[in-house]
């Protein structure tokens, strides 16, 4: 499959071969992407912004277990925005034409989670909801980093800063990680390092 293709020399971002044929659980994974790709840093116990809030959002919810697959090749998509205020926005996490879920530390009580945040499952809605908007989608499906760039730049959404969306890519043997954002137009400085 075309996912497939990406392992292991071929994608842009970090690469590692698993031991053996044992590829480390999502949480392990996401968590080594969001250092590398997203410049979190880990301070004694504790991450420091910009991307705290997504990360935690992910790691101390139920949703990457709700997401963790023993399918492959298999490709993770994650997506969350930085507002200006730093509160917390939704995380979207979601497979193409597959599982879709959202966290958010607000929502529905019938929606909670762990640790007090909410998961939404969008497959269970009446009419599934589309994480992405038309003009988006192939632009993130498509991994074009320029059109990323341009998009974005060209919104003018207010109150956020950036949109950052991560890549997960696993097969039998291995894995690797990608990440791409850009700061909107209405956002005076760039977050993270730039791809």
């Amino acid at each position: 499959m075309a996912a497939a293709a990406f392992l292991p020399e071929a994608a842009g971002g970090q690469q590692r071969k698993a031991a053996q044929a044992a590829v480390p659980p999502l949480k392990e994974i996401v968590k080594e992407a969001f250092s590398k790709e997203f410049g979190m840093k880990l301070t004694g116990q504790k991450f420091e912004p910009p991307v705290t809030h997504a990360y935690n959002a992910l790691a101390k919810s139920s949703i990457l277990d709700k997401m963790e697959s023993k399918v492959r090749p298999d490709t993770l998509y994650i997506m969350f925005d930085i507002p200006s205020d730093g509160d917390c926005p939704p995380v979207q996490a979601w497979r193409a034409q597959q599982n879709a879920y959202v966290v958010a530390e607000y929502g529905r009580e019938s929606d909670i989670d762990i640790n007090g945040y909410y998961v939404i499952d969008l497959n269970q809605t009446p009419h599934r909801v589309e994480i992405l908007d038309a003009r988006l989608a192939p632009i993130i499906y498509s991994w074009d980093v320029a059109a990323f760039h341009k998009h974005i730049g060209s919104e003018r959404l207010i109150g956020l800063n950036a949109l950052y969306v991560l890549r997960i890519i696993r097969n039998r043997n291995g894995y690797c990680y990608d990440g791409m954002y850009e700061a909107y137009a209405n956002n005076p400085y760039k977050t993270g390092k730039q791809q």
